[in-house]
C-alpha cells in the first residue's frame, strides 16, 4: 500500500497526523541491522568519553589549581570551557549532519576531540 493509497482509502489514516503515526509505527517495528547497532554504539562509546573527559578535569583540578596558581575565575573558566565546547558542537553538528549524513559528522567530531585531546597533552599552564 502507498501513502496514497492510504489516504485514498475511507476510514483509513485520513487524517496526516494519523498517516504520520502509522509510518512510524512501521518504522518502530522494523528490525534493527549490524549498521544501527554499530552506529549506537559508537555514539554511546563517544557519549562516555566525553562525560569521562568531564569527570578527569573535575578530578585533576584541585592539583592543578595547586601547581599552576589559578584563582577561582580561572578554575572556573577550565571547568566551564569543555562544557561551552559540547554545546557548541551540538548547535553545529545537528544541522551539519542534516547536511552531509550523521555518521560523517560522528566521524569528525571523534577525529577533532581526539587531535584536541592530543594538543592538550603540549598544555604547562591554562595561559595560551
Amino acid at each position: 500500500m502507498t501513502i496514497d493509497a492510504a489516504r485514498d482509502t475511507p476510514g483509513r489514516h485520513g487524517d496526516p497526523a494519523e498517516l504520520a503515526a502509522a509510518i512510524g509505527a512501521r518504522f518502530e517495528r522494523l528490525p534493527l541491522c549490524r549498521w544501527q547497532v554499530m552506529v549506537r554504539l559508537v555514539v554511546g562509546a563517544v557519549t562516555f568519553f566525553e562525560a569521562f573527559d568531564q569527570l578527569l578535569i573535575a578530578y585533576a583540578l584541585p592539583d592543578l589549581r595547586t601547581e599552576w596558581h589559578l584563582g577561582t575565575a580561572q578554575v572556573t573558566a577550565l571547568m566551564t570551557v569543555g562544557s561551552i565546547g559540547m554545546l557548541v558542537g551540538a548547535l553545529v553538528s545537528g544541522r551539519l549532519a542534516d547536511r552531509i549524513g550523521r555518521v560523517k559528522v560522528i566521524a569528525g567530531c571523534i577525529a577533532l576531540s581526539g587531535l584536541c585531546n592530543l594538543a592538550l597533552t603540549l598544555c604547562t599552564s591554562p595561559e595560551p
